[in-house]
């Protein structure tokens, strides 16, 4: 199952990407939150939501 990451640094246009571990736009640690692991980008990212409404799938690794 991948592993995702929550970005905590604010795009532009007010969200923050979720990433799985292997995506070349992984932030550094300093700039991430652990989700865990998932069998898919949809259930990643209704769990960042938790922590950050406005949470959003990287459009480069989140494809599924």
């Amino acid at each position: 199952m991948p592993y995702y990451y929550l970005d905590t640094r604010q795009m532009s246009n007010g969200e923050y990407d979720i990433h799985r571990s292997t995506c070349h736009h992984l932030p550094c640690c300093s700039n991430r939150v652990e989700i865990g692991s998932f069998p898919n980008s949809k259930e990643a990212l209704a769990e960042a939501q938790k922590i950050y409404p406005e949470a959003a799938c990287c459009y480069l690794c989140c494809d599924d």
